[in-house]
């Protein structure tokens, strides 16, 4: 997992992160999960539910996805069929 922090030759990640640094500069657990404190732990998390599309409460034709062509990967809103997102608009829950 990636536990949110940077890092670079001249940096690497911080000792408490249990993390090793990638070949794209993110502090990244080998072998374990990371925990919402941006450590590695050695105990793996529980998958809750696949595929959940997560839509808006409001307007209920629009869902969240991950933008994964270009350089961000931010979360946006599609109103678009899955197939037309390679079905990055569903999720995995753990």
């Amino acid at each position: 997992g990636y536990t949110g922090a940077a890092c670079n030759s001249s940096a690497p990640c911080a000792q408490r992160r249990n993390a090793v640094c990638s070949a794209v500069g993110k502090c990244i657990c080998e072998k374990s999960c990371a925990g919402a404190d941006g450590t590695c732990y050695d105990q793996h998390n529980d998958l809750i539910a696949k595929e959940v599309l997560l839509r808006n409460a409001r307007w209920d034709h629009w869902k969240m996805y991950f933008g994964r062509f270009g350089f961000s990967g931010r979360m946006k809103t599609t109103i678009a069929p899955h197939w037309m997102n390679t079905e990055q608009d569903k999720f995995n829950i753990y």
